[in-house]
């Protein structure tokens, strides 16, 4: 359904619009240098400051969209992604990698050497983050286990300790019956 379609595009694009800043572009358009330059295709107007007031407008004037299902649906798309707005490098690198497939474009050229350098950089800090975070939970998991090892000891030696202390009470016992006789 195509008003289904448009409700949960417009809760995103409000949605990107809430967290990003203002400049965020939504189209590309080639340069002279044989670059692409990303430029926002909806614009403040007349009667609205800003890009969310025009999205706002836009929603509701040209594709007819009443506001109350449009913040609902835009609390249904924050739940879907889990409360969670901004993707990690790697959650993004197979879409990217993909759609450069289709359209059989390189990512260096695309967003420039400068971006795709720093693209890189955070690929490689969150493929770091992740193996100390491994590392850590390996270490936790290793502290436990010598805890519980040690508890078990414990526990062994005083089983042990505790069967000597009868040992030594019935010996006792029978020391003092002995004596009694």
């Amino acid at each position: 359904d195509k008003s289904n379609r448009r409700l949960a595009f417009a809760a995103c694009m409000l949605l990107a619009a809430k967290i990003n800043e203002a400049h965020v572009s939504l189209i590309t358009e080639p340069q002279k240098d044989n670059t692409m330059r990303m430029q926002s295709l909806i614009r403040p107007s007349k009667n609205s400051s800003s890009i969310f007031e025009s999205l706002l407008e836009f929603f509701t004037h040209d594709w007819a969209l009443s506001l109350k299902h449009l913040f609902s649906a835009e609390w249904g798309v924050f739940a879907a992604l889990g409360f969670r707005l901004h993707s990690t490098p790697s959650q993004v690198e197979f879409h990217f990698r993909r759609i450069l497939k289709v359209l059989g474009w390189n990512g260096v050229p695309y967003i420039g050497p400068e971006m795709y350098r720093q693209w890189q950089d955070a690929l490689e800090a969150e493929e770091r983050r992740t193996i100390e975070r491994e590392s850590r939970r390996e270490m936790r998991r290793k502290s436990k286990e010598r805890k519980i090892l040690n508890l078990e000891l414990q526990l062994q030696k005083e089983g042990k300790d505790w069967e000597e202390e009868e040992e030594d009470d019935d010996e006792g016992q029978q020391d003092d019956k002995e004596q009694q006789l």
